[in-house]
């Protein structure tokens, strides 16, 4: 592609990468605002703030002279007035090289996950899995190969969360992978987390409890890695017959691990709050995963959700049919923000086991609420 205007190259590039003015300002890095002021003339930006920008969508910017054979003495004011721009693919490099773009991207990719679930983001996902694996084949940078594994993570919790785990654990093992390549402790502890976390929720107990242990150790946790993979180890072990003192250890030595970030605390009251549902103690698991979900609810619909689905089915397995039926009410309320194949999965398990409560004055409003907003959804 080459075009002679900053303008130009943006819509083409919209065009040949089906691209809408919010992808293209994402992969900019900036907003679609002002995507669509340069794409209308209304901002010139210069090319030494283009220039950088169109870097991260494999775009470099060539000054290409045009000869006037009877003016050579002003070469100058040639040069000011009769230079053209032109904006062509950069031949040796691509935005993917670039780690802080690889970051963004990751940022990016985490954000619109909790806020609307896996389900809309896998092409991009995968896009991007494509793309940085492309370039990884011949990367050197420890750096590169820390911020592709960062991605290649939030991949994977993408297709976990659309439930195409086949894929996930793909993915997962490529953020393992990069991660080790990196020799990055930071980031193999969150690979192995994320992989724990695919195969216990494939039901290969004995792999999520392995992923977890090697985890656990890598040196320098830092507190949310610590919290995270104990929890994680806590419900692989709950899952476990036989180690349900090991898993209530594991649970709440996370619990009770100081200085996490707030999003980490509210999190991780969720997550051990499924662990004590998994070892039946109903009472201090629905209130953990109460508080879990007043917490977050700001800050990721998605989790909300799933927080608000487990306590129905803490509900429905201390056979609490009121509670069950408040909570389902409280879930088709949060379900129409979220896309997610963990939740579908999860809304029908739910209609299942309440089948036998079909008739009954509360729960069977609930569920009738609860299919309508899955059917539309």
């Amino acid at each position: 592609m080459e075009a002679r205007t900053l303008s130009e190259a943006l819509r083409r590039t919209m065009l040949e990468r089906s691209w809408t003015q919010n992808e293209l300002a994402h992969q900019l890095g900036t907003t679609q605002v002002w995507v669509s002021r340069v794409i209308r003339g209304a901002t010139d930006p210069g090319i030494g703030k283009a220039a950088p920008l169109l870097a991260r969508i494999g775009l470099e910017i060539r000054i290409v002279t045009q000869r006037d054979e009877g003016d050579e003495v002003k070469r100058r004011e040639f040069l000011a007035a009769a230079a053209s721009v032109m904006f062509i693919p950069s031949p040796t490099t691509t935005p993917y090289h670039d780690p802080d773009y690889l970051r963004a991207l990751s940022a990016s990719l985490a954000n619109n996950r909790y806020a609307m679930g896996g389900n809309p983001l896998v092409p991009q996902a995968l896009a991007q899995v494509a793309r940085v694996r492309d370039v990884m084949g011949s990367a050197k940078s420890p750096a590169l190969f820390t911020a592709a594994s960062e991605l290649m993570a939030q991949a994977t919790l993408i297709l976990y969360d659309a439930n195409n785990l086949g894929q996930a654990e793909h993915v997962g093992a490529l953020a393992l992978r990069y991660a080790t390549q990196a020799t990055d402790h930071s980031a193999q502890a969150r690979a192995f987390d994320i992989l724990s976390r695919v195969h216990l929720y494939k039901g290969d107990h004995p792999r999520g409890i392995e992923y977890a242990q090697r985890g656990l150790a890598i040196p320098d946790l830092s507190p949310d890695q610590s919290a995270q993979i104990h929890m994680r180890l806590g419900r692989a072990l709950a899952a476990t017959p036989g180690q349900s003192q090991q898993s209530r250890e594991a649970l709440e030595q996370a619990l009770n691990t100081d200085g996490l970030t707030a999003f980490s605390s509210a999190a991780l009251l969720g997550d051990v709050g499924i662990g004590l549902g998994q070892l039946r103690d109903y009472t201090n698991a629905n209130s953990l995963l109460d508080e879990a979900a007043a917490q977050i609810a700001s800050r990721s619909p998605l989790f909300q959700s799933q927080y608000i689905g487990r306590q129905v089915l803490t509900a429905i397995a201390s056979a609490d049919a009121s509670f069950a039926a408040d909570r389902m009410h409280a879930l088709a309320r949060v379900l129409p923000f979220v896309s997610s194949g963990r939740m579908t999965v999860r809304v029908a398990r739910i209609l299942e086991k309440t089948s036998h409560w079909a008739k009954d004055p509360e729960v069977g409003p609930a569920r009738e609420q609860l299919d309508s907003h899955s059917k539309s959804h």
